[in-house]
Parts: C-alpha cells; sequence; structure tokens
C-alpha cells in the first residue's frame, strides 16, 4: 500500500506510515493486485458524454442571458435529446453525460419561463410607444383605451 498523505510505500497490515505517521487510508498498491482489470472507456461513449454537455452548458448560457433565452430552448432539447441517445447506447448517463441532461432539463423550464417574460416586456414596450404622440415638438402619452 501507499500512503495517501507522502505517497511512501507503507507494508500491507500498517495502520500508520512510517515515513509521516499519518493514518493509511484503504489505497491498494498496483503491486498487490497486478492482474486487476481497468476498464477501457469506449471512444463512442466519450465523444457522446462530452457532447451532451457541451450543449447542455451552452443551453445554460443561453438561457442565462435572458435576451436570447429563446435559443437557450433550442439548445436545451437538443442537449436532452442526446442524453437520450446516449442512454439508448450505453445505459444510465453517469459522468459529464448526466451533467449535460441535468443541464439541459434545468434549462428547458427556466427559458420558456424567461421567454415569455422578455416576450411580455417587449409587448409593453411596444405598446406605451404606439402611445406616445407628439404635440408642438414635446412628446406626450395617450392612455385612452
Amino acid at each position: 500500500m501507499f500512503c495517501n498523505k507522502c505517497g511512501a510505500n507503507v507494508p500491507d497490515g500498517s495502520t500508520f506510515c512510517q515515513n509521516c505517521g499519518s493514518a493509511v487510508g484503504i489505497v491498494p498498491s498496483v503491486a498487490s493486485d497486478p492482474y486487476r482489470v481497468i476498464p477501457a472507456v469506449d471512444p463512442r461513449e466519450r465523444e457522446a458524454s462530452k457532447s451532451v454537455l457541451t450543449f447542455g452548458i451552452i443551453a445554460l448560457a443561453f438561457t442565462c442571458s435572458f435576451w436570447l433565452s429563446f435559443v437557450g430552448i433550442i439548445f436545451a432539447f437538443i442537449a436532452f435529446s442526446k442524453a437520450r441517445a446516449y442512454e439508448r447506447d450505453f445505459g444510465p448517463a453517469t459522468g459529464k453525460a448526466k451533467v449535460g441532461k441535468i443541464f439541459s432539463i434545468v434549462s428547458i423550464p427556466l427559458s420558456i419561463v424567461l421567454t415569455v417574460i422578455v416576450a411580455v416586456y417587449f409587448s409593453i414596450m411596444i405598446y406605451l410607444i404606439s402611445r406616445i404622440s407628439v404635440v408642438s415638438g414635446r412628446p406626450t402619452f395617450s392612455f385612452i383605451f
């Protein structure tokens, strides 16, 4: 085993490191299990998870930009569909794919709400601007409904 603090080689069964004196955790050395199999990561899975995360981040960024929140809806749905494809091809989303899926799930309702707020804001502004009339060089508001 190796010490978690200083990295010194610690004999198996020891509870403290002989080099630094810290308590030894359960971190087996590579030499203690030479036949340990480290699973290989499929490059397609790595690229798919990176793609889900990238689109999730872009969706969240556009959603938080307020004025471009409607673009966030598009990227959120793309990220969510990529997450579904990842789960179909590789099983439950883990790591980057899971984070990207969460970002897309958060972005969808948030961007819809913000888009509605922006649309209402613009509608009110257009209505108010249409009610401005210029009388003798001075703008006045007419609120006759």
